[in-house]
């Protein structure tokens, strides 16, 4: 997703936005999302069988009904890190953009829809913060902005964290009130990860940095250029610039010192890190854009699956991703950790990726919003991990 649409994307939200005088740059698809009603779908299930080393197997209709799937632990997610600090979302979301987060029994997700109005032609879209209970039902708008996009949500102690694009770092209560503006550097922030007391974030210019909470503290970690990260364990893993100006795996302490280049390998997309291993996209792969995993040293290499894949995400003994080499292109996939059992869970095209107990959010399915105005909008679909119980907020 990064390499195909990120271009289409910056082009089609530069000019959207530069028709009411701001410059808008984004990286990745995912951040423009919808959601309000959800909208049951017919559960079809893709099972894939007999899969060879590259990744490729028989693939057979069965369609299936989700019964008696037990309810995670939102514990098994993460949100504490192996160094006792509280995240504001998973890692796996994280590299995601961040479009849903959960905090106890709510679902917070970002979402956005352009509503032409004759009457204010200068707004050209809104995003919306929701909120929804884990089990389902209506979401609640909690948030609306204007012109701007909103992304990387991150939830800890009573309080939303998220990009406002352009606008800088924000933070919101769980009700919707108190919004405050943490950071507005001049240098838009396009990613953040909440571990701590401290906020981890990538600008548009790709420089990480860090500060607290409050927005205080503020420095910048290393000299790296990068188009993407997580914060696992103490470290901060991410995707930088290496010396032929290929993107490669790297990894360095949170206060940004021991940098360790930990690939030579041409990366892309997203990346994660899960049970002492780093998952991540190879594009030097024999089948290009090959899912693989290395020990968090940089040792032990191996594929997991070599499927043309963007996007990745873990829980629950599963790596889903979207796979551009599937008949139907984008579709969303899973694959088994340490198995070769791999499933298509949903024919339409996967964009961010988010987990939370018990279910997905793909953020990439376009769905058409009110009449043949103009409008549009971009679907948030929620899904069991199986692609069962598949439900479209729009």
């Amino acid at each position: 997703m990064y390499i195909r649409l990120k271009h289409i994307v910056i082009a089609v939200v530069a000019i959207a936005v530069a028709g009411v005088g701001v410059l808008a740059v984004i990286f990745r698809p995912w951040e423009m999302l919808v959601g309000l009603h959800p909208q049951t779908q017919p559960d079809t299930h893709m099972v894939a069988n007999n899969i060879d080393d590259e990744g490729n197997g028989e693939e057979v209709n069965e369609s299936q009904t989700h019964e008696n799937q037990p309810r995670f632990s939102y514990n098994e997610l993460a949100m504490v890190d192996s160094t006792g600090e509280a995240r504001g979302n998973t890692t796996g979301n994280h590299a995601n953009m961040g479009i849903a987060v959960q905090s106890g029994d709510w679902v917070f997700f970002s979402t956005l829809v352009r509503i032409p109005d004759v009457d204010n032609p200068g707004l050209l879209f809104e995003s919306r913060l929701h909120k929804a209970h884990i089990d389902g039902g209506k979401a609640e708008v909690i948030l609306t902005v204007a012109n701007a996009t909103i992304s990387n949500v991150n939830a800890i102690d009573g309080w939303l964290y998220f990009v406002m694009f352009p606008g800088g770092i924000h933070r919101v209560r769980f009700d919707g009130t108190s919004l405050e503006l943490i950071n507005d550097e001049g240098l838009e922030p396009t990613q953040i990860a909440v571990v701590g007391e401290w906020i981890y974030f990538n600008n548009i210019i790709h420089h990480m940095g860090r500060m607290r909470r409050d927005g205080s503290n503020k420095e910048r970690l290393g000299e790296d250029f990068a188009s993407n990260f997580v914060v696992a364990d103490g470290w901060i893993y991410y995707i930088g610039v290496g010396a032929v100006l290929r993107w490669e795996l790297y990894k360095m302490r949170t206060d940004g010192t021991d940098r360790t280049r930990l690939s030579e390998s041409d990366v892309s997309g997203s990346l994660t890190v899960h049970a002492g291993w780093v998952y991540f996209i190879n594009r030097d792969s024999p089948t290009p854009n090959a899912i693989y995993k290395m020990r968090t040293d940089g040792t032990d290499v191996q594929m997991v699956v070599g499927d043309d894949a963007e996007i990745l995400n873990i829980f629950d003994g599963w790596v889903f991703y979207a796979n551009f080499g599937s008949d139907i292109p984008g579709s969303l996939y899973r694959i088994r950790l340490n198995s070769t059992q791999r499933e298509r869970i949903s024919e339409y095209q996967a964009g961010g990726l988010a987990v939370v107990d018990g279910w997905l959010f793909n953020s990439n399915e376009m769905r058409p919003y009110g009449s043949v105005d103009g409008s549009f909008a971009r679907g948030v679909t929620r899904m069991r991990h199986d692609g069962t119980e598949r439900e479209v907020f729009q």
